[in-house]
């Protein structure tokens, strides 16, 4: 219930600045995300900001992420997700899988024993079938069903219907709300109230 009614409030809140607001009704937010990213009919300067590394699969022409700490932000293309990750955006998902991924409650499913750079390696066959058909380590492939199925979780979707639309562009309703009151909580209380 909490985190229903938080996001209720931060829809409030961006509809009164100039943002656009993305909408599904099935899906996680990360998959309403990568459904927009992928149904755009030409790529845009997209530059998207989220809270772990789901979406840097959906790096792209045209799409970018912003990473880092508040206090030293910087923006993600293709060459820097091979270079921080190790793998191309079309193995995030895939080496998530096999490394496993906190963020989305997952535990390792590939060997222990197994050097990162073989995993990452494996990663970039991009799907558990890719997997399949090309991946020559005896040990990743023992863990193949438990892979696969740690990938379902781990891909983004990106074929939701998706809505959008933008904020009134009017930030001093915002102002107006945030102003009266001292911390984030009572004005999240006050947004509630519209």
């Amino acid at each position: 219930p909490e985190a229903a009614e938080s996001v209720k409030t931060s829809v409030s809140l961006l509809r009164l600045v100039d943002c656009l607001v993305i909408k599904a009704k099935l899906g996680e937010a990360d998959d309403a995300i990568a459904s927009w990213c992928h149904q755009l009919p030409e790529p845009r300067d997209v530059v998207v900001v989220p809270r772990d590394r789901d979406l840097w699969q959906i790096v792209g022409a045209g799409v970018s992420i912003m990473s880092g700490q508040a206090q030293d932000p910087h923006e993600v293309d293709r060459f820097a997700c091979r270079g921080i990750l190790g793998v191309d955006p079309e193995g995030v998902a895939l080496m998530k899988a096999i490394l496993g991924d906190k963020s989305d409650n997952l535990g390792r499913t590939g060997p222990t024993k197994v050097k990162r750079a073989t995993i990452l390696k494996a990663a970039q066959f991009q799907t558990p079938e890719g997997l399949r058909r090309h991946c020559q380590d005896a040990e990743i492939m023992a863990h193949l069903d438990a892979i696969a199925e740690q990938y379902s979780v781990t891909q983004v979707k990106r074929n939701l219907s998706v809505r959008e639309y933008r904020g009134t562009g009017a930030p001093h309703g915002l102002h107006d709300r945030v102003k009266p009151h001292g911390t984030l909580q009572e004005c999240s209380l006050a947004a509630k109230g519209s």
